[in-house]
């Protein structure tokens, strides 16, 4: 991204996540063409009620790819893994399912790791 030298980072990440976006909705659209058209009819028929989650979807890889435009790689998709923990909150707030010692080690060692990596350790 940075090496597009647009005029600022935020361009280049737009401009690279148009491109990937541009990419995969082409390799889609082929291969379902070929192989499943009754899906992409399917796809196609329920448009409008896909369109908010793909917008939000699309926002969200923008935050991703201006994440890695300002910090290196490695430390995002360090930073990346509290989504383990979002996903525990979720699973108990909405599943109602409990977490066991095993798991609760699993966090733990999450956390550290993700601490060391951002302290420079």
């Amino acid at each position: 991204m940075l090496r597009l030298g647009g005029a600022s980072f935020v361009v280049a990440a737009a401009t690279e996540l148009l491109l990937g976006l541009v990419l995969q909705t082409a390799l889609i659209l082929l291969y379902l063409g070929v192989f499943d058209r009754g899906g992409l009819a399917a796809i196609l028929a329920q448009w409008r009620e896909s369109l908010s989650a793909g917008l939000l979807g699309a926002l969200a890889t923008l935050f991703w790819f201006l994440a890695f435009a300002l910090e290196t790689a490695p430390r995002v998709r360090t930073l990346a893994l509290i989504e383990v923990l979002f996903a525990q909150m979720v699973s108990r707030r909405m599943f109602a399912q409990r977490t066991g010692a095993r798991e609760w080690l699993g966090v733990a060692m999450l956390i550290a790791g993700v601490a060391a990596v951002l302290n420079g350790g």
